[in-house]
C-alpha cells in the first residue's frame, strides 16, 4: 500500500505549491529515496537528493554539495523517522529555502527522536514549519491519514 498519495494530499492541504522541491535526505536508493522520488512524481515537483553516510547503527552524516533551494519551499520526504539524525543532517545542507517541512510514512520516535523533532520545528526556533507522518503508527506527528488509501485498497480487492 503506497502512502505517497496521502502524503501529497496532506501537503497540498497544508499549502504546498507547485514550485516546491521534493528532497530525499538519503541517496542510498532504499525506501526513503523511493518515497521522496514518488512524492515528486505524484505532486509534479522537481526532485533533488542529498547523499548520506553511516557512522554507526544510529548515526549518520550528510555528504556532497550544499543544496541551494533558491528561495523555493522544500518538502523532505522519507520512509521512517526514528532518531531524526538524517533529517537533522539534511536540514543543515539545504540553504536559501522558503518554507520547509518533513513528511514521513512512519514516525517511530523514542524520547530522543521526539525531543529532536520538537527542536527542529519553528515553534522551538528550528527551520521546519512542520513535521508530519502517516497514521500507520500512532505518534504525536501522525497528521497524515491513509484511510482513503485503505478504503481504495479494500474496494479493489473486495471482488477477489
Amino acid at each position: 500500500l503506497d502512502a505517497v498519495p496521502s502524503m501529497v494530499k496532506y501537503a497540498r492541504q497544508m499549502g504546498m505549491g507547485n514550485d516546491c522541491i521534493a528532497v530525499s535526505p538519503d541517496l542510498s536508493g532504499g525506501d526513503g529515496y523511493s518515497i521522496a522520488k514518488g512524492f515528486a512524481e505524484v505532486a509534479g515537483l522537481e526532485f533533488m537528493y542529498i547523499g548520506k553516510g553511516r557512522d554507526g547503527p544510529s548515526t549518520t552524516h550528510q555528504n556532497g554539495d550544499i543544496l541551494d533551494a533558491e528561495g523555493r519551499d522544500v518538502i523532505i520526504a522519507d520512509d521512517i523517522a526514528c532518531t531524526l539524525g538524517t533529517l537533522q543532517g539534511a536540514v543543515r545542507v539545504i540553504k536559501n529555502h522558503g518554507e520547509m517541512g518533513a513528511y514521513f510514512v512512519h514516525a517511530v520516535l523514542p524520547e530522543d527522536g521526539h525531543t529532536r523533532a520538537q527542536s527542529l520545528t519553528r515553534g522551538s526556533g528550528g527551520p521546519l514549519t512542520s513535521i508530519a507522518a502517516t497514521d500507520c503508527i500512532d505518534s504525536d506527528f501522525s497528521s497524515i491519514s491513509i484511510i482513503d488509501r485503505l478504503v481504495e485498497f479494500y474496494e479493489t480487492r473486495k471482488g477477489t
